[in-house]
């Protein structure tokens, strides 16, 4: 917002962090009803469960953490939230490959 203070500025950033922290975590435990619907094993399901509370830990407490943690906090949530192509991932042959 053009007319916004930097406290503003902050206080909208932090809500917005804690939105993605709460997406990510709600990710998980999705992935776990999903698996559980499909009859899958559980094995990865507690562990999903565990990250998914320690996000939303996080993400209650991010104004709390220090500096370099919200930021490690932050990353990994991008990483997780981000359904795109990462930098590396190669783009599948069959587009205009002339095949």
């Amino acid at each position: 917002m053009a007319n916004e203070s930097p406290q503003q500025r902050r206080s909208r950033q932090l809500r917005e962090d804690r939105d993605r922290c709460r997406e990510a975590a709600q990710r998980f435990r999705h992935r776990i009803a999903q698996g559980r619907y499909r009859s899958l094993p559980d094995s990865d399901g507690d562990d999903l469960l565990y990250l998914a509370a320690v996000l939303d830990s996080a993400g209650t407490s991010l104004s709390e953490l220090p500096d370099q943690m919200y930021r490690d906090v932050l990353h990994a949530v991008r990483r997780l939230l981000d359904d795109g192509p990462k930098r590396g991932d190669v783009d599948p042959i069959t587009r205009g490959d002339g095949h």
